[in-house]
């Protein structure tokens, strides 16, 4: 299984592409400020940093 690091994957793009990520198997790692983002917007499977 791949892993991949997202930055800014609390925000509009970045969790979207989190969750086609995950949904087609990688291990998926975030790493976002929540500046701009969210924290409800975190697929529950990702790793957040």
């Amino acid at each position: 299984m791949a892993k991949v690091l997202v930055l800014g994957g609390a925000g509009y793009i970045g969790s979207h592409t989190v969750y086609e990520l995950i949904d087609e198997g990688f291990k998926v790692a975030i790493i976002d400020n929540l500046e701009t983002g969210h924290r409800g917007a975190i697929h529950p499977k990702a790793v957040f940093y």
